[in-house]
């Protein structure tokens, strides 16, 4: 999948109800490591450059799209309800 279908996704990953979502998946991938080094992704992203911290980001960001929360909701599942009908058909299967 190219970057530009993804790209509704991840404007709407700025929603304030998914942040704190995306912030939880985002720290199992790569909290250990920023712990560690007592760093920020930004002080991370300055070590190892930003396409290698984009690919961490975007790790995270994909397997966040398959979870299921507490409450029942796919990030995926919300996106496609309430801004699918500006998807095509490809993006939106």
């Amino acid at each position: 999948m190219a970057a530009d279908e993804l790209t509704g996704l991840i404007r709407y990953l700025g929603q304030e109800d998914w942040q704190e979502c995306f912030g939880e998946v985002l720290g199992d991938h790569i909290g250990p490591a920023l712990e560690a080094g007592d760093i920020s992704f930004e002080d991370l992203a300055e070590m190892i450059g930003p396409d290698v911290a984009m690919t961490l980001w975007g790790c995270a960001f994909e397997d966040f799209l398959g979870q299921d929360w507490d409450d029942g909701r796919n990030f995926v599942d919300v996106y496609l309800k309430r801004r699918g009908w500006k998807e095509g058909p490809r993006n939106s299967a």
